[in-house]
């Protein structure tokens, strides 16, 4: 028997960048995954994963995937390194899925950690 997913009409697209891998994973509101995909998948290795032509890659093969699913809006996250946002964000405006909001919640230190102490001889 195979199990049919319910056409998903709205969702949270999570976009997670890092120094050597991009990751885009695609939930409902509840956060019941759907579909996903990463550099790994798309056959890239080492320090190809990285590049722009990955992260082109990657966000196409994904955005096949989201229009398997049915999705037509879509709010984005974004977390990680600056690097390949804009790539991923402007493959994603020129698609057909409507973007609702665009959200960045990556963790930056402000001030970085309290310094030790110096040391009393």
């Amino acid at each position: 028997m195979i199990k049919v997913q319910k056409e998903l009409k709205k969702g949270i697209i999570y976009i997670k960048v890092t120094f050597r891998n991009i990751f885009l994973t695609l939930c409902n509101f509840r956060s019941k995954v759907y579909c996903w995909h990463c550099s790994g998948v798309s056959r890239f290795r080492c320090s190809e994963k990285s590049t722009p032509l990955a992260w082109q890659t990657v966000t196409n093969a994904f955005i096949k995937k989201i229009h398997d699913c049915g999705l037509k809006k879509a709010h984005l996250v974004f977390l990680g390194v600056e690097k390949g946002k804009e790539h991923c964000l402007s493959i994603f405006l020129n698609d057909t899925i409507r973007v609702l909001s665009i959200r960045d919640k990556s963790r930056f230190p402000y001030n970085g950690c309290r310094p030790p102490k110096p040391r009393s001889l």
